[in-house]
């Protein structure tokens, strides 16, 4: 999360498990290991198991937006969701929203992320494509281009810090 004070991790059984930890304290900002810190995260436990999909799908990929708790996860069946995850009431509620679901690949999805400036969204996988998606206008995700000339499946994807531009292995 943005403040480290939870993390996400997904798997075979179509859920996505929120980790944090047992106790109601949150640091905001630590910057070297004090023993405090290292107390916090020895604190972490499983705190909510959260079900996407009804049917069994295995999550493959996950990629944090930077500086918000938005996140994506893609799936093996060429979905990727847009999902933007906040807490209430001191963290004892954890509420997942589903902003946007976007398919567009044949087959899994290998990696996922976001630009940097946040505007795009890229996903690569084994049907041999890299499909960019643009937020248009905040409201709807749409598909700005899709990179085909790839030999084998694509592993993983990574924007340039820098400039608009994306590099696959």
């Amino acid at each position: 999360s943005f403040f480290g004070n939870f993390l996400i991790s997904t798997g075979v059984d179509s859920s996505l498990n929120i980790w944090g930890p047992s106790e109601n304290i949150f640091y905001k900002k630590s910057y070297k290991k004090s023993l405090a810190e290292i107390l916090y995260f020895k604190s972490w436990r499983l705190l909510y198991v959260i079900k996407i999909s009804k049917s069994q799908r295995t999550f493959r990929s996950l990629a944090k937006k930077l500086n918000s708790n938005f996140f994506s996860v893609s799936d093996f069946h060429g979905y990727s969701y847009l999902l933007d995850i906040s807490f209430s009431k001191c963290f004892r509620i954890c509420v997942l929203e589903i902003k946007h679901s976007i398919k567009g690949h044949l087959s899994e999805i290998k990696d996922c992320c976001f630009s940097t400036n946040q505007n795009s969204f890229a996903s690569c996988g084994r049907d041999k494509n890299i499909w960019i998606w643009k937020n248009i206008f905040k409201k709807k995700i749409e598909c700005a281009i899709i990179l085909k000339e790839n030999q084998s499946d694509i592993k993983c994807i990574q924007w340039n810090p820098i400039y608009e531009e994306i590099i696959s292995s």
